[in-house]
């Protein structure tokens, strides 16, 4: 491993299989020195997008506040994280998700279950926060009426669409087929 980042043979760049450019006198230990210098900043940027190891640190200290938790109350935190939207990855509950939000609404959670709060208050405070959209069943109201409806309508008017277009080329008089024969009967006359 030593000849790779203190300018031995071969250098990380050779090493990937890419040269930055020719080896001459003097340029190898300027190569071989910006290429330790990727490198190291690659590892760094890598800690550094990681959060280096603490979210591993968060997520423990989420588990044992959960685990303090008496049974019922564990079982309305997993519900209730069931429930709610990850806002950053929207595809996911606070559950599922590793974002920093959706680890901040999960310690909200828990914390207004511990305070005794009930779960419809945890969600009217949520919702008037994040608006209906944190929730993964939103109720059906003004707001949310496309949302409910968008759906059916899509699927009702695409089978429409199908019918008429089945319905017009059925109408449509067919094209005389193009007999070949009698073009075939002419050629072997010419000959």
């Amino acid at each position: 491993m030593k000849h790779l980042f203190f300018g031995g043979a071969p250098s990380v760049v050779e090493a990937l299989g890419q040269r930055v450019r020719p080896p001459a006198k003097g340029r190898r230990e300027g190569t071989v020195r910006i290429a330790n210098a990727l490198v190291m900043m690659l590892i760094l940027g890598c800690l550094v997008a990681g959060g280096g190891g603490s979210g591993l640190v968060q997520a423990s200290t989420e588990l044992e506040q959960v685990a303090a938790l008496a049974p019922e109350d564990q079982e309305r935190f997993r519900t209730l994280t069931r429930e709610i939207r990850c806002l950053v990855c929207q595809n996911q509950s606070i559950a599922d998700s590793h974002a920093e939000l959706a680890q901040d609404l999960r310690r909200e959670v828990l914390e207004r279950i511990a305070n005794g709060q009930s779960d419809a208050e945890i969600l009217d405070f949520l919702v008037t926060r994040y608006g209906d959209f944190v929730l993964y069943k939103p109720p059906l109201n003004q707001n949310t009426l496309l949302l409910w409806a968008g759906p059916g309508a899509l699927v009702l008017l695409g089978t429409l669409v199908f019918f008429r277009v089945v319905r017009t080329r059925a109408a449509m008089p067919m094209a005389p087929a193009v007999d070949a024969a009698p073009e075939n009967a002419q050629d072997g006359q010419d000959t």
